[in-house]
């Protein structure tokens, strides 16, 4: 009669643990999905963070540095001083541009 009892108190047992695992696992399924979400989250956060520093960075130069406004306007539009020669190496179908 011991074995028997001791039988049902496993066979118990087992059953509930196969029950609060089938409750618990799509819990953990949602818990592991909702984890990775936040690691790329936090990787999005850490690239945007690192490009909004350079863009102040950047803008600070402008700002403040003459040297810095001259790049761009030579690199992004073209500019010269007065006299200067220009030559575009950039593209080799086009040759050279002399203005």
């Amino acid at each position: 009669m011991t074995s028997f009892k001791q039988y049902c108190t496993i066979a118990f047992v087992v059953i509930l643990a196969m029950g609060a695992g089938r409750m618990l696992l799509p819990s953990y399924t949602e818990y592991n999905k909702t984890r990775q979400q936040l690691h790329e989250e936090e990787s999005n956060l850490l690239k945007q963070q690192v490009l909004t520093e350079a863009l102040r960075e950047k803008n600070y130069k402008l700002q403040t540095d003459s040297r810095a406004i001259e790049r761009v306007a030579r690199e992004k539009f073209g500019w010269s001083r007065t006299g200067e020669k220009i030559y575009d190496f950039g593209d080799k179908s086009s040759g050279t541009a002399i203005k």
